[in-house]
């Protein structure tokens, strides 16, 4: 209940904050292709899935080189396996990114920029169902799965006038996502591959 709380109250500084008011509005859609890793007495586990994220945000920019990104996405992530399990994850994800613009191509090109933030994530509902039909849900307290993660992230991106971006990076997790009785830590790194497009500006860029 706790960390649900936290969540929101930091999901809604973030968008009282000049970052969501700022100088733009945008759309973004992500394609997360993701490894899980459980590392337990047992050993180590590694299982792959897919994540795609779509949602809208605001930006401000400080000048031509500096920027500050917040969006609020919903995120869904799915996964099959050789014996009929499906894996299915449906989420609220908060990325707070800080961009700085390196190199333009051409007098007029576009920028090319480097990025960097956490993003918060908040489940709100995980399952695995098998080949019979049987389902699981994974936010149960016996299945130990925790709502709640943190991710860190970099990458680099290209924008054309503002208008579009496109973007390319990697992103892993900061917290242990397991809280089940037996000893063991849940991780998830992923490649993040992003659109976004402005539907309003407020600024002369």
């Amino acid at each position: 209940m706790k960390k649900t709380l936290l969540f929101f109250i930091l999901l809604a500084m973030l968008f009282c904050s000049p970052t969501a008011g700022g100088q733009q509005i945008k759309a973004d859609v992500r394609y997360l292709p993701m490894m899980e890793t459980m590392k337990s007495e047992a050993g180590v586990t590694s299982s792959f899935a897919n994540g795609v994220a779509v949602g809208i945000g605001g930006c401000y920019y400080y000048g031509n080189r500096i920027g500050f990104d917040v969006a609020a996405d919903y995120m869904y992530v799915f996964a099959g396996s050789d014996n009929g399990d499906r894996y299915r994850q449906h989420a609220i994800v908060a990325p707070l990114q800080v961009n700085f613009s390196f190199m333009r191509l051409g007098y007029s090109g576009p920028l090319v920029f480097v990025y960097g933030g956490p993003t918060l994530e908040y489940g709100l509902g995980s399952s695995v169902k098998n080949a019979h039909g049987d389902s699981m849900d994974l936010y149960a307290a016996e299945a130990g799965q925790s709502r709640f993660n943190a991710y860190l992230g970099v990458g680099i991106g290209i924008s054309y006038r503002r208008l579009f971006a496109l973007k390319a990076g990697y992103e892993t997790s900061l917290l242990n996502v397991y809280q089940g009785p037996e000893t063991a830590f849940a991780s998830r790194r992923a490649l993040t591959l992003s659109l976004s497009i402005t539907l309003a500006s407020f600024s002369k860029y």
